[in-house]
């Protein structure tokens, strides 16, 4: 329904990843949608849906509604508990306790990121604090992964959001065509793009569209967590050949301190 596939995500980054499966022969319709879904021959369904040019209509095998998400706390009796609420989620403070002092909430009933891995690190504060401890749930850096192929892995701030913020910023990408590593898993497509506040240095955000993205991007959860800087990731020895290279050479660029490409 939305101008671009994966809301949110950097613009270039989305660009890439709709081109690299258009090539696969995969049909995408944005600003689009669905008004009626009938029956067609040979037990497929007719899908018809209005889009830029006109109304289309399209049979399918197969069909999958993906609607959002909403929290699934009807009928627990939490009101009865005097747990205060908001649009279904379980209000909590920073230390994930409700207006209750000896009841605490975690994951997708508190609304936030609605992510598995965020979750847990958010149960295991909960648990710490019920036992005594005194310990904040920290959002700094939040690493969101898309499963496709070739995968998406991002954390922090993108260009736009950056621009939005009035932020002075500076970017760096480097090509994982020029990664030898990917060059022998033939692995070629994508590229690391990071965000970097130009009078500081710091990071402030990266994207990655590439083979194993989802696991590289730790790398640059960690520098963002840890407020790291250009030249901390600079001097930081990557090994070589391996996928992890192309970070330090966007972050490079980013600097304005290209070494393997222009």
């Amino acid at each position: 329904m939305l101008p671009q596939i994966i809301p949110g995500e950097d613009e270039e980054i989305v660009a890439a990843l709709r081109s690299s499966m258009e090539r696969s022969g995969i049909k995408i319709h944005t600003d689009s949608k669905v008004s009626r879904i009938s029956a067609a021959k040979d037990g497929r369904k007719t899908v018809t849906f209005s889009a830029k040019d006109g109304e289309m209509k399209v049979d399918v095998e197969k069909i999958l509604l993906s609607v959002g998400r909403r929290p699934n706390t009807k009928d627990m009796g939490l009101e009865g508990l005097g747990i205060k609420m908001g649009r279904g989620t379980i209000l909590v403070d920073d230390h994930l306790r409700t207006n209750l002092t000896h009841i605490f909430a975690a994951g997708d009933c508190i609304g936030n990121w609605l992510l598995a891995h965020v979750a847990s690190m958010e149960a295991e504060v909960a648990v710490e604090n019920a036992l005594g401890h005194d310990k904040r749930m920290d959002y700094t850096a939040v690493p969101s992964c898309i499963y496709t192929h070739p995968e998406i892995g991002s954390v922090g701030m993108n260009e736009r959001q950056a621009k939005e913020k009035e932020l002075e910023i500076t970017t760096g990408k480097f090509p994982m065509l020029a990664c030898g590593r990917a060059q022998a898993e033939n692995e070629t497509e994508g590229f690391v793009k990071v965000v970097v506040e130009k009078a500081s240095g710091k990071i402030l955000g990266a994207q990655i569209l590439g083979h194993r993205a989802t696991d590289l991007i730790a790398e640059l959860t960690l520098a963002i967590r840890m407020g790291a800087k250009t030249q901390d990731v600079i001097d930081t020895i990557h090994a070589h050949p391996t996928l992890s290279e192309p970070i330090r050479e966007a972050v490079l660029k980013a600097a304005g301190r290209p070494i393997h490409m222009m």
